[in-house]
């Protein structure tokens, strides 16, 4: 158990031997913390959402599903041209911190928008 929680905090505060003194390792990891803080972002939004779309504006669940499908293929699609602009671009730290604070926004909108959804689509039941 030792071993894992030691595996696992190496992982995440990039505690490598080999980064020690590399820069481009450092920043390599600092990425992937990132990403794996901002992974599930998406996977938590699309169950509240369709919980929106589903009590509040009375969407069928197959509307709800082209919604979703849509949202995850628009997603996959931009990641190419997103990811050479960030590559592109010397401002890269500035564009991640301004794409997290739009998910955050969205996110929060999205919250206080779904809060009274869920609220009524318990109540339904």
């Amino acid at each position: 158990m030792q071993k894992l929680k030691r595996k696992i905090n190496n992982l995440l505060f990039g505690r490598y031997k080999h980064s020690l003194g590399n820069s481009k390792s450092t920043s390599i990891r600092s990425l992937d913390r990132l990403n794996l803080s901002l992974g599930d972002v998406r996977d938590v939004f699309e169950p509240y959402l369709a919980i929106f779309l589903a009590a509040d504006r009375h969407w069928n669940p197959a509307q709800v599903g082209i919604v979703l499908s849509t949202t995850s293929i628009a997603g996959i699609l931009a990641q190419r041209p997103t990811g050479v602009l960030v590559d592109a671009s010397h401002h890269q730290r500035l564009m991640i911190a301004t794409a997290t604070l739009a998910v955050a926004v969205v996110e929060e909108t999205e919250s206080t928008l779904s809060d009274g959804c869920a609220r009524e689509a318990v109540e339904f039941d």
